[in-house]
């Protein structure tokens, strides 16, 4: 038997060992179409094992790098300077997305609230979306979304979208009692486009769409009263950073 010949038993001895042992099955890995994700990620581990890869071990099948990277991707324990540490990491991302037709979801993919870039993913969903002076979403992520469970993209921007709005109202009560007349114009302008927002208007049923429209047109003409109600049936418990400015 050829060297050739051995490194080949070898490669499938161990597919076989791998898949054994993995909690992903390679019908599911390839579901999910992360192949380019999960090439990065074994090469990734490679680097972190510190194994020198020959190059017909880097030509090995997908199929078989898929295997070793679910493997590792569930709990990888990696060994460094001859002391094992265990290596356990998760994403939001889940590769999963709604079905298109369904009530009660949309085609935005699923998110693992409890996957630890979660905090980051939601900051970049809601970066579209303007907050007053010395506010932001960052102020919102920790304290708006369940600690488990998957929440849609939709979803997520659905909820900072609406503390934007929250925001700007309690922004722009305060702005027109102290007499900042061009703070609190300046407030009206955004409450006139929170009606427009697509997370708005895409996500939510058509009363809470009208209920923005009227917080919006009370602020243009100078009805606090009307203004306050709204900010205080959903918005008087959030955080208020641009309290005081």
């Amino acid at each position: 038997m050829t060297e050739q010949d051995d490194d080949a038993d070898a490669d499938s001895r161990l597919d076989a060992l791998l898949r054994a042992a993995n909690p992903v099955s390679d019908g599911q890995a390839a579901a999910w179409s992360l192949d380019r994700e999960l090439d990065e990620v074994f090469q990734a581990v490679v680097k972190d094992v510190g194994v020198d890869l020959s190059a017909k071990r880097k030509a090995r099948p997908r199929r078989a790098r898929r295997t070793l990277v679910a493997g590792a991707v569930a709990g990888a324990v990696l060994a460094a300077g001859g002391v094992a540490a265990a290596a356990v990491w998760t994403s939001a991302h889940t590769g999963r997305h709604g079905t298109a037709g369904l009530s009660e979801n949309d085609t935005s993919e699923w998110l693992d609230v409890a996957g630890e870039d979660f905090p980051s993913v939601a900051r970049h969903l809601g970066q579209s979306f303007p907050f007053p002076p010395g506010d932001g979403g960052d102020a919102y992520i920790p304290g708006q979304f369940p600690h488990t469970g998957l929440m849609q993209v939709s979803g997520v921007q659905r909820t900072l979208a609406m503390d934007a709005a929250c925001a700007w109202q309690g922004y722009w009560l305060q702005e027109h009692d102290a007499g900042r007349a061009a703070e609190a114009d300046a407030a009206v302008t955004r409450l006139q486009q929170v009606p427009t927002w697509s997370a708005i208007t895409a996500n939510s049923a058509s009363s809470v769409v009208a209920l923005y429209r009227t917080a919006a047109e009370a602020a243009r003409s100078g009805d606090a009263a009307t203004v306050r109600q709204v900010w205080s049936v959903g918005c008087s418990d959030l955080p208020q950073r641009w309290a005081h400015r």
